[in-house]
C-alpha cells in the first residue's frame, strides 16, 4: 500500500521594529505501518491573513535528512499447519503404526519419526484422505499458501500421490508424483482458486487439506507419512523518518505567531507529528500534533 502525503506549511508571523532574538525551523516526524511515499512541498508560505508588517511574503526552506527507514515488525514470515481432525473424507484403506479411519490425521502430523507411520494404497486402488488443521495465528496479509506431502512408491511410473485441498465446499486436486525413496514435495497456491483472491483468515481456518494416493498395478504400494500446510505472510514493516528544514531567520522579526500545517494521511496507523526546534542547538521548544497545526497552533 502506497501513501502519498503532500506537506504545506504556512507560518504567520507578527512583524515588530526590533531584531531577532532567535531562529527557529520546523521539524516533521512521521511513522507508518506500511509503504511510505512522500512528496514534502519545500515552501513556507506567508498568506495575508498574517498580521503585522514588514514580513517577505515568502521564505524558501531546504529539506535536508529526509531519509525513510524500515524496520521489521514481524520477523515471523511463515506459519506449519498440521492435521488435528478428521476431514470430509478418509477412504486410503491402509495404514502402518497409526490408526484407522477417521484416525489418519495422526498417521500424518508426526514431526519426530515422520516415517515410521504412515497411510497406503496398494494395488490397483485411487483413494483420498482430507484433514483438518490446527488454527492459525498470524495476522498479516497472506502472500500465498502451501500444501506439503511425503511419500514413497515402489515402482516408478505405478504410483502417485497428489496434493488435494478443500476449499468454499470444493475439491481442488494438484500435481500427482512418484518416487521410489521417501521424499517431501509441495504445491503452492499464491490465490484461493476458488475466488482467484488472495487468501483470507476465515479460508485458512476453513481449509482442508489431504493427499490422493493411487496406485496402478498389483502388488504396488504408495505411502505417505506427512501432510501439513505452510501459510507465507508478507512481511510487516514500519516505516519511519525525519524532515528537517534548514533554519528560517527572516528578518525584523521578534516574536512568532502561528504555525498552520495542512496534511493529509489517509492510512490507519500513519500519524505526523511536528516540532519546532531552536536553531542554536536543536533543543525541542514545542511538539505539535496534526489536528493542532491545522486549526494553527500558537508559537509566539
Amino acid at each position: 500500500m502506497k501513501i502519498s502525503e503532500t506537506i504545506i506549511l504556512a507560518l504567520c508571523l507578527i512583524g515588530l521594529v526590533g531584531g531577532i532574538t532567535a531562529a527557529y525551523y520546523w521539524k516533521v516526524n512521521y511513522m507508518d505501518s506500511g509503504d511510505l511515499t512522500i512528496n514534502e512541498t519545500n515552501l513556507l508560505d506567508l498568506n495575508d491573513s498574517c498580521i503585522g508588517e514588514g514580513i517577505s511574503s515568502r521564505i524558501n526552506i531546504n529539506v535536508s535528512g529526509g531519509d525513510v527507514k524500515l524496520s521489521l515488525n514481524d520477523s515471523r514470515q511463515t506459519e506449519t499447519l498440521r492435521p488435528n481432525a478428521a476431514g470430509d473424507e478418509c477412504t486410503i484403506q491402509n495404514q502402518s503404526g497409526c490408526s484407522a479411519c477417521p484416525y489418519h490425521y495422526g498417521c500424518v502430523n508426526q514431526t519426530s519419526s515422520p516415517d515410521g507411520f504412515y497411510i497406503y494404497s496398494e494395488n490397483v486402488e485411487d483413494n483420498r484422505d482430507l484433514y483438518n488443521l490446527s488454527p492459525h495465528t498470524g495476522s498479516e496479509t497472506i502472500n500465498k499458501v502451501g500444501l506439503w506431502i511425503r511419500f514413497k512408491g515402489d515402482t516408478l511410473g505405478n504410483g502417485f500421490a497428489y496434493f488435494i485441498i478443500k476449499t468454499h465446499g470444493r475439491i481442488y486436486i494438484g500435481a500427482g508424483l512418484g518416487g521410489t525413496s521417501w521424499e517431501t514435495s509441495g504445491q503452492v497456491w499464491s490465490k484461493n482458486p476458488h475466488t482467484n483472491k488472495p487468501w483470507t483468515c476465515d479460508e485458512i481456518d476453513a481449509l482442508q487439506a489431504g493427499v490422493r494416493l493411487k496406485t496402478l498395478a498389483d502388488g504396488e504400494v504408495m505411502r505417505c507419512s506427512q501432510a501439513y500446510v505452510v501459510v507465507s505472510y508478507a512481511p510487516k514493516y514500519n516505516t519511519y523518518g525525519t524532515l528537517t528544514s534548514k533554519a528560517i531567520t527572516p528578518a525584523q522579526i521578534v516574536s512568532w505567531g502561528k504555525f498552520y500545517v495542512n496534511d493529509n494521511v489517509s492510512a490507519q496507523g500513519t500519524n505526523i507529528s511536528y516540532k519546532i526546534l531552536d536553531a542554536t542547538d536543536n533543543s525541542t521548544k514545542c511538539t505539535i500534533t496534526g489536528s493542532q497545526a491545522s486549526s494553527g497552533y500558537d508559537i509566539s
